[in-house]
């Protein structure tokens, strides 16, 4: 492995040393990261490597970052670009169907983006999965279920840009409600994402219907809605009106379900 590695890249960063090198893609998947063999990797290939990289499949969302952390801080130092590491997931996904496998993506998605550790992760939703070792990957293959795969990421399609605060107000507290927000670079578009999920051990208050009430403090001007409902196997859009100041939204969202609230800035190309 370590000939191959050193033979390869150093023929390729030779003819372009701007090029990035990320490694080890390893196929970790639900044991996590072998000890062992990482720390193997950084000795031996850290110097020709600029990111890390591993496959992750079916481990919780926090045991994820708590590895990222763990081999950022470890591998810091020790690869060919200075400054504090970084980890891109090349390939990840459950072992599970349906509204699980909806909820996992999503969960994952609110833990690993407030992570600046992690710069990027490859989702890759399986619908199905047969044993005898075929899999229909739906973003990528026509055979797949396409609404099935996609609405996970369908969901957060606007999220983009600088994340800023959001306040929830809920009749009694919800452990598996989650929100995130963001405004575009451009400033024109203002994107809220909320999300109930499955509970979480020793949740309290837990019903099957979660209801919220969102306050969103827009910028000067005005403000078209666009509302998307989003669960497993289902999403649909609906304009809204248009408002200045602070928005007002309402939700009742079941299990395994998302809505995004996108306003964008209106008279402005």
């Amino acid at each position: 492995y370590v000939a191959f590695h050193k033979r390869f890249v150093d023929a390729v960063l030779k003819e372009a040393p701007g090029y990035q090198v990320i490694g080890p893609n390893k196929a970790f998947n639900g044991a996590g990261v072998n000890p062992k063999e990482m720390d193997f990797y950084l000795a031996e290939c850290g110097k020709t490597t600029d990111i890390l990289n591993w496959h992750n499949y079916s481990q919780p969302p926090s045991t994820i970052v708590a590895e990222a952390r763990y081999w950022c801080a470890r591998a810091t130092g020790k690869l060919r670009s200075p400054g504090p590491a970084k980890v891109m997931f090349t390939e990840s996904d459950a072992w599970n169907q349906g509204p699980s496998q909806f909820n996992y993506l999503m969960e994952r998605a609110y833990l690993l983006l407030a992570e600046p550790e992690i710069i990027a992760n490859f989702q890759y939703c399986m619908d199905q999965r047969h044993e005898g070792g075929t899999y229909f990957f739906g973003v990528l293959q026509p055979e797949g279920v396409f609404e099935a795969n996609y609405n996970g990421y369908w969901a957060w399609r606007n999220l983009r840009g600088k994340m800023v605060d959001s306040q929830l107000v809920t009749p009694a507290p919800q452990d598996s409600l989650r929100a995130i927000s963001s405004i575009s670079r451009d400033g024109k578009t203002v994107t809220t994402v909320v999300y109930y999920g499955l509970p979480v051990w020793g949740a309290h208050n837990r019903n099957e219907h979660a209801q919220l009430a969102l306050n969103v403090q827009l910028p000067p001007g005005g403000w078209q809605l666009e509302r998307s409902d989003t669960s497993w196997n289902k999403r649909q859009a609906q304009t809204g009106e248009t408002v200045t100041g602070v928005a007002q939204v309402k939700a009742d969202l079941a299990s395994c379900t998302a809505v995004s609230f996108v306003w964008r800035k209106q008279g402005d190309r």
